[in-house]
């Protein structure tokens, strides 16, 4: 069975709107059903997500907020991997005061 597919508003921004698709005869948008299926096993995550929408809404859709998937011909962005730092801490106290070291990976 075919289903229409709607494209919603779903906010307006200073220098961006945010659209999302709707499948006719769905009460949520995929936008929206993505949001209600995670908001509660990853809460940080979700809240992450909206802050850069709502950067990227205040800001405007620039190149520096996005990372591309495949060539930049192609302009197929998304957003950037949260990062995170990987911090390793080596302790030794074999002769006299306790040496440590510290490595950090990107």
């Amino acid at each position: 069975m075919k289903k229409n597919l709607l494209i919603e508003l779903l906010e307006t921004g200073e220098k961006v709107s945010l659209y999302s698709p709707r499948f006719e005869g769905e009460e949520f948008t995929e936008f929206e059903k993505f949001l209600l299926t995670y908001k509660d096993s990853y809460t940080k995550d979700v809240q992450i997500l909206i802050r850069r929408l709502d950067i990227i809404k205040e800001m405007g859709a620039e190149d520096r907020f996005f990372r591309y998937e495949g060539s930049k011909q192609d302009r197929v962005m998304a957003l950037p991997l949260e990062k995170k730092k990987i911090i390793t801490i080596i302790g030794t106290n074999l002769n006299g005061p306790l040496e440590i070291t510290i490595n950090t990976d990107n």
